[in-house]
């Protein structure tokens, strides 16, 4: 297996989520006093993200199922994703996380007349989503492999600290 690969696909995701949640940060404080102009590019780059996030997720899916089948082939690898998708620790955390994202585009302007974020912006449950997508990679790394609360929430705050700063930035 490539580990280039893995790890590029594991930090594309991440970044895509981290610009998720600084995204909406974004949305949620400033779109409603933004012209349209801004509000629409706050739309699509908030779209863009979660996609962006979800197909580096799903990338990274593969390429973990594969290198934890030890699979030489894509046919193997496709085999073995259910298993590591239902079975693992790792699957079960990026379905969660994939899922969140997911749902952050449609908690968007919930309540707005015209598309681009006309309305009050981005629900709160939108932003806990994002929020929470981004602390579930805790789950991916050592804090998650140690079991220890206090080092699984301080790394739950490193990485919402990192969304809110890096993630907000394209915003």
């Amino acid at each position: 297996m490539n580990a280039l690969a893995l790890a590029a696909a594991r930090s594309f995701g991440l970044a895509a989520a981290m610009s998720v949640f600084g995204t909406a940060l974004a949305v949620r404080f400033l779109a409603p006093a933004a012209g349209p102009a801004l509000r629409r590019r706050l739309w699509w780059l908030l779209m863009s993200s979660a996609a962006a996030a979800v197909l580096g997720g799903l990338c990274w899916a593969g390429l973990e199922a594969a290198a934890m089948a030890d699979a030489t082939d894509l046919p193997a690898a496709l085999i073995a994703l259910p298993d590591v998708l239902g079975s693992t620790r790792f699957g079960m955390v990026l379905l969660d996380r994939l899922g969140l994202l997911l749902a952050v585009p449609l908690l968007v302007g919930k309540t707005r007349r015209e598309p681009g974020l006309a309305g009050a912006g981005l629900d709160l449950a939108g932003l806990l989503a994002a929020g929470v997508a981004v602390g579930l990679q805790a789950w991916h790394g050592h804090p998650g492999a140690s079991g220890d609360p206090w080092l699984e929430g301080a790394s739950v705050l490193h990485l919402l600290a990192a969304g809110a700063w890096l993630g907000a930035l394209p915003a």
